[in-house]
């Protein structure tokens, strides 16, 4: 899957390698983390006005307060020498309180979450043809972790930020791959469905239900020997991390590929396969629960964590009871989702 070039003149790149251009040139001149962090968070929060004390506040938390207020100019300035001076473009809205991202061009991240505009028939059609290559082109535009790479353990409240959009948007990234293979699969589209079930199993690695997939593909592709080493891979894999065997259901369908028991769909007489109406696209209900856990009156970092194991371990039990998938971030933060990875 290749994304599709971007037919504005100014692109910005926030999945995966942070990149900026210009008529397919670079821009060049981010020198620094935090220009990028600022730029980035503005980007995705675009909608709504900033006031300069809560930026700096996010990015300078340590800083004095003027020494903050200059930290925020100078970043500011530095990205108009980099973006608006070579471009043209006005892409900051600032007044001596606030500051606002005007979005123009190609920026991946928005693009990425919008939902397709040019469907003909209703906005949760995505299965018409327009649906479909809209999806495939916001697909591909997530070429991995949203500012991958970047760190900032000094801005604990941009971290926490970065650690929800990191997780949203690649829980959106394996939604948009499930559909795209799912749908395609039961349109007996099998070289379709194939690379967005790779990139799933790439993204998700532990989901079983995709390595499941993954290999019915490969088989009814005439991939059989593929689909028994995706098995021996992912096996070996089980073994090694977590000391246990793939499932029941897992195993069955490796010995039916073995017997040769899966092949490619018969082609039909008389001309190509006619694929009858995918069933109606599913809808998930997704709980997102975020939680910082914190040590009062305690100064030592090494202390604080060690002291945060305890209710740690006893959050994500609770967690885990009620169904949930525990993420757990730097410091005492963790995420919850209810409804992903399985539907409940």
């Amino acid at each position: 899957m290749n994304a599709a070039s971007p037919t504005q003149p100014f692109a910005l790149n926030l999945l995966g390698s942070f990149a900026a251009s210009w008529h397919e040139q670079p821009l060049e001149g981010f020198n620094y983390d935090k220009m990028r962090a600022l730029l980035a968070y503005l980007c995705l929060e675009h909608h709504r006005e900033h006031s300069r004390e809560t930026l700096a506040a996010l990015l300078w938390e340590s800083s004095p307060s003027e020494t903050w207020r200059g930290n925020l100019r100078r970043t500011l300035s530095d990205l108009r020498r980099v973006l608006e001076t070579p471009t043209g473009l006005e892409l900051f809205d600032a007044s001596k309180n606030s500051l606002r991202f005007l979005p123009d061009g190609h920026i991946d991240v928005l693009r990425f979450r919008r939902e397709p505009q040019r469907c003909a028939s209703h906005p949760a059609c995505q299965q018409c043809p327009s649906c479909i290559a809209e999806l495939e082109e916001a697909a591909a535009l997530y070429r991995g972790d949203f500012l991958a790479g970047l760190d900032l353990p000094d801005c604990p409240d941009f971290e926490d930020w970065l650690l929800l959009q990191r997780e949203s948007l690649r829980c959106h990234a394996l939604a948009l791959l499930e559909h795209l293979s799912n749908l395609f699969e039961q349109r007996d589209e099998l070289q379709r469905a194939l690379p967005h079930a790779r990139r799933l199993v790439e993204l998700d690695p532990w989901q079983e239900s995709g390595q499941l997939r993954l290999m019915r593909l490969l088989a009814r592709n005439g991939q059989s020997a593929a689909a028994l080493s995706q098995y021996e891979s992912f096996r070996n894999q089980l073994w090694k991390e977590l000391g246990v065997h793939p499932s029941k259901d897992c195993q069955a369908l490796q010995q039916h590929i073995r017997d040769g028991k899966l092949q490619p769909p018969a082609p039909v007489p008389g001309g190509p396969a006619v694929a009858g109406p995918a069933p109606p696209a599913e809808l998930r209900q997704v709980t997102v629960l975020y939680c910082e856990i914190s040590v009062a009156g305690c100064a030592d970092p090494e202390e604080a964590l060690a002291l945060l194991g305890a209710p740690q371990a006893q959050c994500m039990q609770v967690i885990r009871a009620h169904g949930g998938h525990v993420v757990q971030g730097h410091g005492g933060g963790m995420l919850g989702y209810f409804g992903y990875p399985h539907a409940r």
